[in-house]
């Protein structure tokens, strides 16, 4: 979806450019969190050889981990950045790291004891940002949050001078590859509180 790529490119800068990041991407289960890690993982090899400098990438698909070790031209090391995925099935796996980023997929679908007591401590140390994408799910913390973002769209400098933002877009107008004949059968076979 035009969310996880969004997601993907946002983890892929910190990782190329970000020569000390550390970041997670949290989803409610495995398969969901591998989807963005995937996308990251192809966009750094591919980023890779058009950047100056050298790095050195080390990527495990089965534990979902990616460190890029950064050198100058002369191949002095120049620091490591981290980027990994994890699910919010153990919260308390989630607790004690002190991270620069973090991207919660189908954040919805998260328990908010999970975002609120695990996951959001760890930022505090690095003054961190999150990023939180999801399909909704009824009225919850996610909705609160979504909510509470669009409350600062009459700041000056919003989205990108603000704490808070809040992006809505359905998948037609973001994704210019999908034909618009595929939305339409989609339309007339889905309900409509569905579509």
């Amino acid at each position: 979806s035009g969310k996880s790529m969004l997601a993907a490119v946002e983890a892929t800068f910190e990782l190329l450019f970000n020569k000390t990041s550390w970041g997670w991407v949290v989803a409610p289960v495995y398969q969901q969190a591998s989807i963005i890690f995937d996308r990251v993982t192809d966009m750094v090899y591919l980023a890779d050889s058009k950047l100056p400098g050298s790095r050195e990438i080390r990527v495990s698909r089965r534990n979902m981990t990616i460190e890029v070790r950064h050198f100058d031209v002369s191949g002095k090391f120049l620091g490591r950045s981290r980027f990994q995925g994890k699910t919010s099935e153990n919260p308390d796996n989630l607790r004690g790291a002190s991270l620069d980023y973090l991207i919660v997929d189908e954040a919805a679908m998260v328990d908010s004891q999970v975002i609120f007591e695990s996951l959001m401590p760890t930022l505090t140390t690095t003054n961190g940002w999150t990023l939180f994408i999801s399909t909704p799910k009824g009225y919850n913390w996610f909705y609160d949050m979504f909510q509470h973002a669009l409350s600062y769209r009459y700041q000056d400098g919003y989205p990108y001078l603000t704490q808070y933002a809040a992006w809505q877009m359905p998948t037609w107008e973001a994704n210019p590859t999908i034909p618009a004949s595929f939305f339409e059968q989609q339309r007339l076979i889905m309900p409509e509180r569905v579509y």
